[in-house]
C-alpha cells in the first residue's frame, strides 16, 4: 500500500484519503481514512430537492452521505440516521476536504468559477486546478484556549474571560447557512453559542454571547480564523479589464 500526498494508494485499486482532523467515534478512537465515489444523477437530484437547494450546508452533507462509501470500517450500512450524524459531525474543513476530492473524481481537476471585479465590475471567469488550492494543515488540538479582552460579567459581578472553543462541525453550517443570509450578526451569535464549549462557570446561551463586547465577539472570531485549517478558499484574481487584482473567495458549492 502506497501514500502520497495524505492520499492512500491500495494494491488493488481502491483509491482513498485521509481527513485533516477526523471522525472521533463513541469510544474517543480519530478515524483518519475515508473512501469515495463519485456523483451521479441520484446525488444531482438529491440536492436539487427543495429543502436541500436553498442551504449550502445540507447540499455539501447529502454529497457526503450517498458519495463516502466509508469511514475506516464504518459504512452507511449501520442505518441513515446515525450515518447522517457521522457526516454531520465532521469538522467543516473535513466536509470540504471530502468534498474537494469527490468533486475531482466526478469532474476532473479544473474549476471553472465566477467573480465579478470590485474594482470595475466586470463579469469574469477563470479556470482553477484543485491541485493549486492550498491544504492548510490540522494543528492537532481539537479544543481552542482564549482570553477574552474584557470578559462577561454576571450578575454576581464577576468577570469571566478565560473559556474553550471548538471548531464549527457540518451541523452547525447547516443549522447557520440560510441565517448568514438573512442576518450575520445573528449567525455569528449561534455561531459562537454552539462552538463556545467552556466559558468560566457560565452555561453559555445566546442572550449572554449577545451581550458580550463587539470586542470579544470579533476576538472569538478570529480566534477561529487564526486556527482555521483545511482547504484555502480565498484566491487571487486578475481582472481581464481593468487589469487590478482583488482575493475571491470560492464556494464549496459552485465547484459541483
Amino acid at each position: 500500500m502506497a501514500e502520497k500526498n495524505n492520499v492512500i494508494i491500495q494494491d488493488f485499486g481502491e483509491e482513498t484519503f485521509e481527513f485533516l482532523a477526523g471522525y472521533k467515534d463513541k469510544d474517543g478512537n480519530v478515524i483518519k481514512e475515508f473512501a469515495i465515489r463519485e456523483i451521479t444523477g441520484v446525488e444531482e437530484e438529491a440536492i436539487s430537492k427543495a429543502g436541500i437547494r436553498e442551504n449550502g450546508g445540507k447540499v455539501v452533507r447529502t454529497i457526503l452521505e450517498k458519495c463516502i462509501t466509508r469511514i475506516g470500517d464504518i459504512t452507511p450500512k449501520i442505518g441513515q440516521g446515525e450515518w447522517r450524524e457521522i457526516i454531520q459531525s465532521l469538522s467543516v474543513a473535513d466536509q470540504d476536504y471530502a468534498l474537494l476530492k469527490i468533486r475531482e473524481a466526478t469532474l476532473g481537476s479544473e474549476i471553472e468559477i465566477e467573480h465579478k471585479c470590485p474594482h470595475c465590475g466586470a463579469s469574469l471567469k477563470s479556470i482553477i486546478d484543485i491541485d493549486e488550492l492550498n491544504i492548510i494543515p490540522f494543528g492537532g488540538e481539537e479544543i481552542l484556549e482564549f482570553e477574552l479582552p474584557k470578559g462577561y460579567r454576571d450578575k454576581q459581578g464577576t468577570v469571566h474571560k478565560l473559556g474553550k472553543l471548538r471548531y464549527p462541525n457540518g451541523f452547525d453550517r447547516e443549522v447557520l447557512d440560510t441565517v448568514a443570509r438573512k442576518n450575520i450578526g445573528t449567525a455569528n451569535t449561534m455561531l459562537l453559542t454552539r462552538c463556545i464549549v467552556e466559558l468560566g462557570d457560565v452555561k453559555v446561551h445566546d442572550a449572554i454571547i449577545r451581550e458580550l463586547s463587539i470586542k470579544d465577539r470579533e476576538y472569538l472570531l478570529n480566534v477561529l480564523r487564526e486556527n482555521a485549517y483545511g482547504v484555502e478558499l480565498e484566491t487571487d484574481i486578475t481582472c481581464s479589464s481593468c487589469g487590478e487584482e482583488f482575493r475571491s473567495t470560492l464556494n464549496m458549492v459552485n465547484f459541483l
